[in-house]
C-alpha cells in the first residue's frame, strides 16, 4: 500500500514538474531575452572618382551613402570634405551636409565641383569624408583632372511626333560599354552631361511605354559641345500570333481526333477578349473565348476534328480574332482527309478518340501571369508578384517557378501544387546591385513541373530615384499592397480554421482588394488624385485588418496559456491528499520506532521483561505442533 501511495506521488509531482517548466520556461526566456542590435555598416561608393572639369568649369557628381546590413535605427551621417584641401568641393553650397540615413537605405548624394578660372590644369585630390553617430567614418579620394580638353553631350530626347520626353533616362556609355555619366531628362526632354574627355561615345534614351534608341557621338575638342537628338518610339502595342496556320489530317470514320493550336502575344500590351470560331459545324474548341494574354505570353487550345459518318475531303477555316490591338484576326485553314474504317480496333488514327463532348481525358496547361516590364533603383529588393494559372483540367504538382537573369533572385515558395481553375503565387524578390547599368535589364520566367511548361519575358529597367514617375510609383505602391492583402488574408484563414471569428477582418480584406483594383484602373487612366485618395483608404483598411488579426492572436495566446493553469488548477487537490498521505505514513513510522525504543528501554530495566520460552509454545501451537516436549526448567515432560 505504501509503495502504490509513493508511486502515484511521484507520478503527480513528475506531472506538475514537467507542466511547471514548461509554462514558466517561456516566462523566464521572455524575462532573460537578450536584444540582438545589428548595427548598420556604414559604406560609401564608389571609393574612388575621378571628375573632369575645366577652369572656370563646374561639373555635378554623385556617390552613394548606404546603410549596409539594416539595424534596429538609422544613422545620422555628416558629409565633409577634407580640411585644408581646395574649396572646389560644396554640397549644396555648404562645406557639409547633414543626413538621416534609414536602415538599410542608399543615398544618393551630389555634390560640385567648381574650378577657379586661373587654376593651372592637372591633378588634384580631395577627400569626402562621412562620420556617423555611431563612430563609423568612410572616405572617397576623388581626382580632380583640370584640363580644356573635355566637352559636353546636350541630348534632347523626342518621340515619332516631335514631343518632348521629360524624364527619358540618359546614358553616356564609353568604348567598351563603361558608364561615363547618367541621368534624366528635364521638363523639355533635354539631358546636359557632365564635362567629359575627348572620346567617342554611345548616348543611349529610354523610357517606360517607348523602345530604347542610342546614338554614337563624340567629344571633338577643348570645350566643346555635342548636340545629340534621341528618338523614341512607343511600345506597348498588342500582336496576336497563331500556330499553326495550316493543318493538315487523315482521320477514319467515326474516330474524332484533337490538335493544339498555339495562341500566342507577341506584343508588349495585353490582348484581351481572344475569340476561337470556325466556318465549319465539325470543327469544335476546347474553349472559344481566352479572356487576356499578357505581352509575351501564350496559351494552348485544343480543336477538335472528326466523328465522321462517311469518307471524303472536308476543308474549313479556323478564325481567332482579338476584340483590341487593331481588331485582329488571324485564319488556320484546316483540311481533313476521311477514310472509311476498316471495322476493327486496328484502324489507324492520329489519336485515340476523345471521351464525348470532344474534351481529352487529360489536359495540362498553365499560364504565367507577370508584368511586362518593372522599374527598380540601385540597391533595391524588388518585389514582383508571379501567378501560375492552372488552366487544364487535372491536379498539377510540384510546379515550379525558375528565373534567369542577370541579378540574384529570390523565389518563394520554392514549388507548389495547383489544382483546376486555380492559380499559385510565387513572390519573387530581386536583388539590384548598387553598381547596376542604368538600362533595361531582361529577365525570363519559367514555369515548369509534371509534364507542362511555360515561360514569358519580364524587364527590369533600373533607373534613378528621380526617374520614377508618380504613375509608376503608385503602380509599385498598389503591387505591395496587393501582397500585404495576400500574407494578412493567409494568416486570418490560419487563425480562422482554429475556430476564430474572423469574418468581419475578411470583409475588410475584400474591401481593400476591391478598392485595390479600382485604384489600378485609375493608374491606368492617370487618374492620380483619385488613385492617391484611394491608396490612403487602402492604407486605413489594412491596418485595421492587421489589428484585428493582432488581438485574435493574442487571444489564442492567451487561452492557451489558461489552458495550462487549468490543468494545474484541477490536480492542485490531487497534490493536497498525496501530500497529507505521505505526513501520515512518515508520523506513522516515527511512532512505530518511538513504541520500539520504549519495549527497548524496559527490557532493559526489567520491566515488562520478554518470556521467550512461553513465546516459543504459543507460536508452536498456533502452527498445531502438539508433540511432548521437556521443560528446559524442570526436566519434565510435559503434554
Amino acid at each position: 500500500m505504501k509503495k502504490s501511495l509513493l508511486v502515484v506521488f511521484w507520478f503527480f509531482v513528475t506531472l506538475h514538474a514537467v507542466a511547471w517548466s514548461q509554462s514558466s520556461s517561456q516566462v523566464i526566456s521572455d524575462t532573460n531575452a537578450t536584444i540582438n542590435v545589428l548595427n548598420n555598416s556604414l559604406q560609401l561608393l564608389p571609393e574612388t572618382l575621378t571628375v573632369y572639369a575645366p577652369p572656370n568649369g563646374a561639373s555635378t557628381e554623385n556617390f552613394n551613402l548606404i546603410a549596409a546590413y539594416p539595424g534596429n535605427t538609422g544613422l545620422n551621417v555628416t558629409i565633409s570634405k577634407q580640411e585644408n584641401t581646395t574649396d572646389w568641393v560644396n554640397f549644396n553650397g555648404q562645406n557639409k551636409s547633414d543626413f538621416l540615413l534609414s536602415s538599410g537605405e542608399i543615398m544618393e548624394v551630389n555634390f560640385t565641383v567648381a574650378v577657379p578660372s586661373l587654376t593651372t590644369p592637372g591633378i588634384y585630390l580631395v577627400n569626402i569624408t562621412a562620420n556617423s553617430s555611431d563612430g563609423q567614418t568612410k572616405q572617397i579620394n576623388v581626382t580632380i583632372n583640370v584640363t580644356q580638353n573635355v566637352g559636353r553631350f546636350n541630348v534632347d530626347v523626342k518621340d515619332l511626333i516631335g514631343t518632348e520626353l521629360s524624364g527619358a533616362t540618359v546614358l553616356v556609355w564609353s568604348s567598351g560599354f563603361v558608364l561615363k555619366d547618367s541621368g534624366s531628362a528635364d521638363g523639355n526632354g533635354v539631358f546636359v552631361s557632365t564635362w567629359l574627355p575627348v572620346d567617342n561615345y554611345t548616348v543611349e534614351a529610354s523610357k517606360s511605354g517607348y523602345g530604347i534608341n542610342s546614338e554614337n557621338a563624340s567629344i571633338l575638342g577643348a570645350l566643346t559641345t555635342t548636340n545629340v537628338s534621341i528618338v523614341l518610339e512607343p511600345t506597348g502595342a498588342p500582336i496576336l500570333d497563331v500556330s499553326p496556320s495550316s493543318i493538315s489530317e487523315t482521320v477514319y470514320t467515326g474516330v474524332q481526333i484533337s490538335r493544339i493550336l498555339i495562341v500566342k502575344n507577341t506584343g508588349d500590351l495585353p490582348l484581351v477578349n481572344v475569340t476561337l470560331s470556325s466556318d465549319s459545324g465539325w470543327i469544335s474548341f476546347s474553349k472559344t473565348l481566352i479572356q487576356s494574354l499578357a505581352g509575351d505570353e501564350e496559351e494552348n487550345v485544343y480543336a477538335y476534328f472528326g466523328a465522321f459518318s462517311s469518307a471524303g475531303t472536308r476543308n474549313g477555316k479556323i478564325i481567332i480574332e482579338s476584340l483590341n490591338g487593331g481588331s485582329q484576326n488571324i485564319t488556320t485553314i484546316v483540311s481533313v482527309s476521311v477514310a472509311e474504317s476498316n471495322g476493327d480496333d486496328s484502324s489507324p488514327s492520329s489519336d485515340p478518340t476523345p471521351p464525348s463532348g470532344g474534351i481529352p481525358a487529360i489536359q495540362k496547361e498553365i499560364r504565367v501571369l507577370a508584368p511586362n516590364e518593372i522599374n527598380a533603383t540601385r540597391g533595391e529588393s524588388k518585389l514582383v508578384n508571379v501567378q501560375i494559372k492552372n488552366t487544364g483540367n487535372v491536379l498539377l504538382q510540384d510546379i515550379t517557378l525558375n528565373v534567369g537573369g542577370p541579378f540574384p533572385v529570390n523565389i518563394s515558395p520554392a514549388s507548389g501544387d495547383i489544382l483546376p481553375d486555380q492559380s499559385k503565387n510565387f513572390l519573387l524578390s530581386i536583388d539590384i546591385p548598387w553598381d547596376a547599368d542604368f538600362k533595361r535589364h531582361n529577365f525570363l520566367l519559367i514555369a515548369d513541373g509534371d509534364g507542362v511548361s511555360k515561360s514569358r519575358a519580364l524587364v527590369v529597367g533600373v533607373v534613378s530615384n528621380e526617374t520614377l514617375t508618380s504613375k509608376e510609383k503608385f503602380r509599385t505602391l498598389i503591387d505591395e499592397m496587393k501582397l500585404m492583402v495576400d500574407e494578412i488574408w493567409k494568416e486570418t484563414l490560419l487563425i480562422g480554421k482554429e475556430g476564430y471569428e474572423v469574418e468581419e477582418i475578411f470583409t475588410v480584406l475584400r474591401n481593400a482588394t476591391e478598392k485595390l483594383s479600382t485604384a489600378g484602373s485609375d493608374v491606368a487612366l492617370e487618374k492620380l488624385g483619385l488613385v492617391e485618395a484611394a491608396i490612403t483608404e487602402i492604407r486605413g483598411l489594412l491596418e485595421l485588418a492587421t489589428k484585428n488579426l493582432g488581438e485574435i492572436k493574442l487571444l489564442a495566446e492567451s487561452r492557451v496559456e489558461w489552458t495550462v493553469f487549468d490543468i494545474l488548477l484541477a490536480t492542485l487537490p490531487f497534490v493536497f491528499v498525496i501530500i497529507i498521505t505521505v505526513v501520515v505514513i512518515v508520523y506513522k513510522r516515527k511512532l512505530d520506532k518511538k513504541d520500539q525504543m520504549h519495549h527497548s528501554f524496559m527490557g532493559t530495566f526489567g520491566f515488562g521483561k520478554h518470556h521467550p520460552e512461553k513465546e516459543r509454545r504459543v507460536r508452536k501451537a498456533s502452527s498445531g505442533d502438539f508433540a511432548t516436549d521437556v521443560d528446559e526448567t524442570t526436566g519434565s515432560e510435559e503434554e
